[in-house]
């Protein structure tokens, strides 16, 4: 028996430009393989990029001992870097002089690779959806902090000293290529009587940073859901559940305002409903984050605890 494929393709791209740097041309493109009724493989090709956002261009802001400067032309200009220039930070921290570069500031592009599956197994109760991907990303955007002389005649020797020397984080683009990669799998599963269990995983990562730089890549390793319910059980399937488990890792976490690490959490997340089909109607009993355990997301972010509702819904289906 022969396997009839077909294959669907898309191919698209875009065109953006900028003031401050030359227009960028985007194409993508995409093939979907069906090897089989409600099975599916794909694959994709894509190209982007961003623009440095205008408080990367331009920013001047004092916050935490140092100081926010944008990475266009006129804002080194306006620290002298010509005349009077920076030194690294973190070749500081390892009792070295070293005059850190900056080139000119430019947009940040990726090229990505991303192969998937999508299906119906198990006589169609089963869902399963899997991905993974590669990027690579040229010019990637990053911080780095360093150190300038704030004396009217400079010399390297005034870094070393906190009295004679002011702290900038100039934005960058990474001398060297940056890789990125991930992969998630969901699976939902329906069984009789409408009772349904659905769960997925993922995880992105980042890699070949160079040493002393800020990624603000502030995506935790790994991220997990698991839900278990009912649309509607009972006599008249009136009585609907839901219960989500969630969990995210730990992973360090970098902004202009504070760096530091975003701890792992769980949380628990339950919701009963009874419908009332007369008047087309729903009680919903529920809460998010069940058992009050409380979380952040990121630093400088109030802590977030247990969220308890009761609604009604009139005339809705």
């Amino acid at each position: 028996m022969l396997l009839k494929v077909s294959i669907t393709s898309t191919v698209s791209g875009r065109f953006d430009k900028n003031e401050n740097f030359k227009g960028r041309f985007t194409p993508r493109a995409t093939m979907l393989f069906k090897v089989a009724k409600d099975n599916h493989l794909r694959f994709s090709y894509q190209t982007a990029y961003r623009f440095p956002s205008t408080q990367q261009q331009y920013i001047n802001l004092a916050v935490g001992g140092a100081i926010l400067s944008g990475g266009v032309p006129a804002m080194k200009d306006f620290y002298k870097v010509t005349t009077n220039p920076v030194y690294s930070v973190a070749a500081l921290g390892a009792g070295q002089l070293k005059v850190q570069d900056l080139p000119e500031f430019n947009p940040e592009a990726v090229t990505s690779f991303e192969v998937g599956y999508r299906g119906l197994l198990a006589k169609s109760k089963l869902l399963v959806d899997v991905y993974g991907y590669i990027g690579n990303y040229q010019d990637f955007i990053t911080r780095v902090i360093v150190a300038q002389s704030t004396k009217s005649t400079p010399s390297p020797a005034d870094v070393i000293n906190a009295a004679t020397r002011r702290i900038i984080s100039f934005p960058i683009n990474s001398p060297t290529p940056v890789k990125t990669s991930g992969y998630g799998i969901s699976l939902e599963y329906k069984f009789k009587k409408g009772f349904y269990l659905n769960s997925n995983f993922s995880s992105d990562q980042l890699g070949d940073v160079p040493n002393g730089y800020i990624t603000y890549f502030n995506a935790p390793k790994y991220r997990a859901n698991a839900s278990f319910g009912n649309t509607g059980f009972g006599k008249s399937k009136r009585i609907g559940f839901n219960f989500v488990y969630r969990y995210q890792s730990a992973f360090y976490y970098e902004s202009d305002l504070a760096n530091g690490d975003v701890p792992s959490y769980q949380v628990l997340d339950a919701q009963i409903s009874y419908r009332l089909p007369a008047i087309n109607s729903v009680f919903k009993l529920g809460a998010n984050n069940l058992l009050n355990q409380y979380y952040i997301t990121a630093l400088a972010n109030p802590s977030i605890g247990g969220l308890y509702y009761v609604s009604f819904g009139y005339n809705i289906f």
